[in-house]
């Protein structure tokens, strides 16, 4: 049984460095083609009635080109780092809670699919508290360079001009957008899994279903994720334009919004969110897929 486990924990750790690689390079090849759609998108949902193309017309107009690469230090600082812990607890931490919350009385060993679902939760806060906490400062400083258009300095200037608690306002919503985001993610692409596999009788998921899996989970994403992303772009401008003490709690600030504006508007940037959470679950959910047969070795 020990030998057994010493051949299986390298192997693990093999799979979790490649696994951080595959992200790392992901995530900084794609950066240039991907960060202006993500600067469109921040803007959009400050912008009122104006739609995407208009966004862009006035980016470029009072910005030049450079205009859809304001925040975009901030953003490569926070995704570079971000990759050493995100793709081992990606990998690691759902096991890990699955098998520690079968001894419980509350999920059990009788249903898979519970214990899946628990364990993919606890995975999920676990992410949600670990990135909110190291991210919320570099997620503040871009969309203050990104939204507040009297704000065009450098990522070092505007560390030396907020306050701390400036970097952490819109902490809730930050905290609530990552929770959104992780649990449908992690829940999406390990459950429905592992529904396709019993499906096909325990033989490996087809390529059409992994696109369908990336489909199911982008969605679910976009729709739980976007109304506390919309929320905390408009508390960030709020700070700005009226004064930290005019911020309130996540929840006040998106019925305001959603009276203000109507309810669509806390899906503003919806089609740009779905493209990007799609395009990184064609990747993820394969790569998830390798790695579980890679450690569950050739038995």
């Amino acid at each position: 049984m020990s030998e057994q486990n010493n051949q299986e924990q390298p192997q693990a750790w093999g799979s979790t460095y490649k696994a951080v690689m595959i992200g790392f390079s992901r995530d900084m090849v794609g950066f240039l083609f991907e960060y202006p759609l993500e600067c469109i998108k921040s803007r959009l949902q400050v912008a009122g009635n104006a739609g995407m193309r208009q966004v862009m017309i006035d980016t470029y107009r009072q910005y030049g080109f450079r205009g859809y690469y304001h925040g975009a230090t901030a953003s490569l600082i926070k995704k570079a780092p971000v990759q050493l812990f995100r793709w081992p607890m990606i990998l690691q931490l759902p096991p890990y809670f699955s098998d520690a919350l079968k001894m419980t009385p509350f999920v059990g060993k009788e249903n898979k699919y519970w214990n899946i679902a628990a364990g993919n939760f606890a995975a999920a806060m676990t992410l949600a508290t670990t990135e909110t906490v190291l991210l919320t400062p570099f997620e503040a400083c871009r969309l203050d360079l990104v939204v507040n258009k009297q704000y065009t300095s450098s990522v070092l200037n505007y560390m030396k001009e907020s306050s701390f608690r400036h970097h952490y306002v819109g902490l809730d919503a930050q905290f609530f957008k990552e929770c959104a985001g992780w649990t449908t993610f992690l829940l999406g692409c390990n459950l429905l899994r592992s529904v396709a596999r019993a499906y096909n009788n325990g033989e490996s998921i087809k390529p059409y279903q992994l696109i369908g899996i990336s489909a199911v989970v982008s969605a679910a994403n976009t729709a739980t994720l976007l109304p506390w992303d919309v929320t905390r772009t408009h508390i960030q401008r709020q700070s700005k334009t009226h004064g930290l003490g005019s911020v309130d709690f996540a929840f006040y600030t998106m019925r305001d919004i959603a009276k203000r504006e109507g309810a669509r508007s806390l899906w503003r940037g919806s089609g740009i969110r779905f493209f990007q959470v799609f395009k990184g679950a064609l990747l993820t959910v394969p790569a998830l897929e390798y790695f579980d047969k890679s450690n569950a070795g050739p038995g």
